[in-house]
């Protein structure tokens, strides 16, 4: 697992515990001893494999530019149904095509 640490003091920058570095007292480690430390000494720990990371959608509508999650994204924001396409060029055209 990794996770995100966040110390209790704010602005910490440098070598914490078990050796991780804090930048503005924010680290990250797969050390599953450092992340039992850190839980049980009152950090904040997120786990970062079972946190979604939704993609940054750019404005308008998809485009050839757009990457593959990005379109997917905005298919599932606007209730717009890519008919089971997984390529780029059948997901735009799939947009493209008049709404039923």
């Amino acid at each position: 697992m990794t996770a995100r640490i966040t110390a209790p003091v704010k602005g910490l920058n440098g070598t914490g515990v078990g050796g991780i570095r804090f930048v503005n007292s924010v680290a990250e480690t797969d050390n599953e001893s450092i992340i039992a430390y850190c839980r049980a000494a009152g950090y904040e720990v997120q786990d970062l494999e079972d946190t979604p990371t939704e993609p940054e959608l750019p404005e308008g509508e998809p485009t050839e530019l757009w990457k593959n999650d990005q379109i997917k994204a905005w298919a599932k924001a606007n209730d717009r149904d890519l008919g089971g396409a997984t390529n780029k060029a059948d997901m735009l055209a799939a947009l493209a095509a008049p709404a039923q």
